[in-house]
């Protein structure tokens, strides 16, 4: 049998191909409470709500849910380019006041080769054999760390 190269559309074989990777978290399991540790998890931003946050409190939880996406996005991206696709938020209604209860997002990653399939879970606990570990593993690590950053 012989191969043939498709060489007139422009298809390139050698290339490494992408990986796409499909996050959900829960975000129940974080406390919503008004204190410096409180807060949620989301890309959205005060802006974005129909109705903005009613106290400094409420509004500074958003910001801290602003900052903790973006400190996941960065960590995810330590090891290889990466993309977020088809982001689905969750909220009880569209004001800045309520919680989000759910993230869910697309992970296309352009080489996941050069993840790691190695690693220690946040708290120590666990070891990480697998690159979904180290992706899980490193969104944890967003998630549970702290932070300190001016946000608008």
């Amino acid at each position: 049998m012989a191969t043939v190269i498709p060489k007139y559309n422009r298809i390139v074989r050698d290339q490494p191909q992408m990986a796409f990777y499909m996050v959900s978290i829960d975000t129940s399991g974080f406390l919503d409470t008004e204190t410096n540790n409180g807060g949620r998890i989301s890309p959205c931003v005060a802006e974005d709500f129909a109705t903005a946050p009613t106290t400094l409190a409420q509004s500074r939880l958003v910001s801290r849910g602003a900052l903790r996406y973006k400190k996941m996005l960065e960590f995810l991206q330590v090891r290889s380019n990466v993309n977020v696709v088809g982001i689905v938020t969750t909220y009880a209604s569209d004001a800045g006041d309520n919680p989000i209860t759910k993230l869910q997002f697309g992970l296309v990653y352009e080489n996941d080769t050069f993840i790691p399939k190695t690693g220690t879970a946040f708290d120590g606990s666990t070891t990480t054999t697998t690159r979904v570990g180290f992706i899980k593993d490193k969104i944890t690590e967003a998630l549970m760390g702290t932070y300190t950053e001016r946000m608008q």
